[in-house]
Order: structure tokens, then C-alpha cells, then sequence
């Protein structure tokens, strides 16, 4: 299990199907996506994912069961950035420490893990 990782990110980019389809991986990981508000860019959400790609396609489908997500998604500028992270725990870890770092508005849930030293940027 990872106690202290250098992730590998990648760049911030545009939340469309043209970046998902070119500069997304599906291979597992975590992923944020952030929102212009207020003219300033704040990460909104964060998860892990088993396929990246899939996970960040899905969120813009009508099945999409976080509203917040979805309507900040429809109503905003929004981009993405993500690193592959493969072992499962890592992924949980990755995640929580994201979240306890940005405290995202749109989600519902606090994932459960423990905090680990990463590179946030």
C-alpha cells in the first residue's frame, strides 16, 4: 500500500467528448473535475474509477444520479485531470486524501480511506 506516492497527472484539460475520447485513459485511477466559479477554477469532485475514461463519460449521461454534478456540468466551464493509479487500495487512498484536501462541493458521499503524502498537484 502506498505511504507516500509521486503521482503522475495529467494536464487540465476541457471536460468534452473531443478530450475524452483522445487524452483519456481507461485504465484505473482517480480523476477531479473542476469548475469555473466565480472566475476561479475549484475542483468539484473528486472518485476513483476501475476504466477513467468510462467513469468520466457516464457522469455527462441522463443516468447520472448526483444532481449536483450534473447540473454544475450542464451549467459551467468544466475540465478533468486524472492519474492511473492500479492497486485498488492505492485508488481508495488517492481518493480520500483529494477529498480531505479539497473538500468538494459535489460529493454526496465522503469515500472512506486513510490519508497518504501525495503530490496534489
Amino acid at each position: 500500500m502506498l505511504v507516500k506516492a509521486d503521482l503522475i497527472w495529467s494536464k487540465l484539460l476541457v471536460y468534452n467528448e473531443s478530450n475524452l475520447s483522445f487524452h483519456c485513459t481507461e485504465n484505473p485511477g482517480v480523476y477531479s473535475i473542476s469548475a469555473l466559479i466565480d472566475q476561479k477554477l475549484r475542483v468539484v469532485y473528486v472518485s476513483r474509477a476501475d476504466n477513467i475514461c468510462q467513469r468520466l463519460r457516464n457522469h455527462k449521461r441522463f443516468f447520472e444520479p448526483n444532481s449536483f454534478l450534473k447540473n454544475i456540468l450542464e451549467e459551467r466551464e468544466c475540465y478533468f485531470r486524472y492519474c492511473e493509479v492500479q492497486n485498488p487500495a492505492d485508488r481508495q487512498n488517492v481518493e480520500y486524501t483529494l477529498f480531505q484536501y479539497y473538500h468538494p462541493s459535489c460529493n454526496i458521499v465522503e469515500p472512506r480511506g486513510e490519508l497518504i503524502d501525495i503530490n496534489i498537484e
